[in-house]
C-alpha cells in the first residue's frame, strides 16, 4: 500500500516537472517571438535623430539618438580619485557570522561568509558568541552634476544609468595608493597585522558608468531634457554610438539570448520529468534490437529524443509564430 502511494505521488511529481518544463519552453518561445514583432516595429516607427539639435517636433515619437555623456564635474569617493564617471555604485561587504540550517537537525551552524549589509544577529537562535561587528561604511550610488547628453540636459539620463561596469583598481585610480587591494577589492582590516580575513573585514569595490559615447532609444517627451521629468519606463541606453539597424540588432539579439536560456531550462526540466515518469517501466523498456538499450539507459535515451524533438518544435514555433 504504501509502495503504491509513493509510486503515484513520484508519478504525480514527474507529472508536474513536465507540465513546468514545457510551461517554460512555452513561455521562452512566446518571448522570443514577441520580441522579434517589437523589433521589426521599432525598425519601421524608430527615427534616428541628431542629439546635438534640440527638435519639439520629435516629442511624442520613438527616437534613437547617438550622442556624447559628459559631466562638469570628476566624481570620486573617499575610497578612489575622482574620475570621468557618470555614475559611480559603491559595494560594501563584511566578514559575518551567518545562520545556516543544517538538514535533519534541530541546531543551526554557524559560519563566517562575506556578506553585504548588516546581517542581524540577534535574530540568531543562538546569538551568544556570534556578534557581528557594526558596518561602518555603507554602500552608495553617486551622479555627477552637469551632465548632459549632446544638446540635452541629461540629468535624468544619469540617473537612469546602471553603473555596472567594474572599476579596475590600482595607483591611479585609488584615493590612497597604500590601501590593501585583493581581487579589484580594497581591503579593509580589523586588524591590520593580520594575514588572514576575520571577522568585521570589510571589502568595498566599485562600479561605473564611464563619460562617453551612448545611444539612447526612447519615445522623446520634450527638446530639453529628452525624459521629461520622469525617467521612462520605456528606455533603452546603449555604450557607444550607434544607427538604428546596430541598436536594435543588439537588443534583439540579448533578448534573444535570454528568452533561449529560458526554453533551455525548460527543456532540462522536461527531460527531469520525463525521466522520473518513464523510470517506473524502465524493466520493461527494451530498445533492442534498433538500439542496444534496455532499463534506464533506454528510459535516458528515449527522455532525450522526446526533449530534443519539443525543444526544435518551439523553437521553429519562436521563429515562425
Amino acid at each position: 500500500m504504501l509502495k503504491g502511494t509513493g509510486l503515484r505521488i513520484r508519478g504525480a511529481l514527474g507529472a508536474f516537472t513536465i507540465l513546468c518544463g514545457l510551461g517554460l519552453m512555452w513561455g521562452g518561445a512566446i518571448r522570443d517571438f514577441d520580441n522579434r514583432g517589437s523589433v521589426r516595429k521599432a525598425l519601421r516607427e524608430a527615427e534616428t535623430i541628431d542629439p546635438t539639435v534640440s527638435d519639439p517636433n520629435n516629442n511624442g515619437r520613438l527616437i534613437v539618438a547617438p550622442g556624447a555623456l559628459t559631466a562638469a564635474e570628476l566624481l570620486g569617493d573617499e575610497f578612489i580619485k575622482p574620475g570621468q564617471y557618470i555614475a559611480l555604485r559603491r559595494h560594501v561587504e563584511m566578514l559575518q557570522w551567518v545562520e545556516k540550517r543544517v538538514p535533519n537537525s534541530p541546531e543551526p551552524d554557524y559560519v563566517l561568509e562575506w556578506k553585504p549589509g548588516q546581517v542581524d544577529f540577534f535574530s540568531f537562535k543562538v546569538p551568544q558568541g556570534h556578534e557581528n561587528p557594526l558596518l561602518t561604511i555603507k554602500p552608495a550610488t553617486l551622479v555627477a552634476a552637469g551632465v548632459r547628453f549632446s544638446g540635452f540636459d541629461g540629468t535624468k539620463i544619469a540617473e537612469a544609468l546602471d553603473p555596472r561596469e567594474a572599476l579596475q583598481l590600482n595607483q591611479e585610480t585609488l584615493a590612497d595608493p597604500a590601501r590593501e587591494v585583493q581581487e579589484n577589492k580594497i581591503v579593509i582590516r580589523r586588524d591590520p597585522s593580520s594575514k588572514v580575513f576575520l571577522l568585521g573585514d570589510i571589502r568595498v569595490w566599485h562600479t561605473v558608468a564611464l563619460a562617453g559615447d551612448y545611444t539612447i532609444m526612447t519615445v522623446q517627451k520634450d527638446e530639453r531634457t529628452l525624459l521629461g521629468s520622469k525617467t521612462s519606463g520605456d528606455l533603452i541606453i546603449r555604450r557607444g554610438k550607434l544607427n538604428k539597424e546596430e541598436f536594435l540588432r543588439l537588443e534583439g539579439e540579448e533578448a534573444n539570448e535570454a528568452n533561449f536560456s529560458i526554453m533551455y531550462l525548460g527543456a532540462a526540466i522536461l527531460w527531469i520529468g520525463l525521466i522520473s515518469v518513464m523510470s517506473r517501466f524502465a524493466s520493461s523498456l527494451d530498445l533492442r534490437p534498433k538500439a542496444q538499450l534496455q532499463g534506464m539507459p533506454a528510459v535516458i535515451a528515449v527522455s532525450s529524443g522526446i526533449t530534443i524533438v519539443t525543444f526544435i518544435v518551439f523553437w521553429l514555433l519562436a521563429l515562425v509564430g
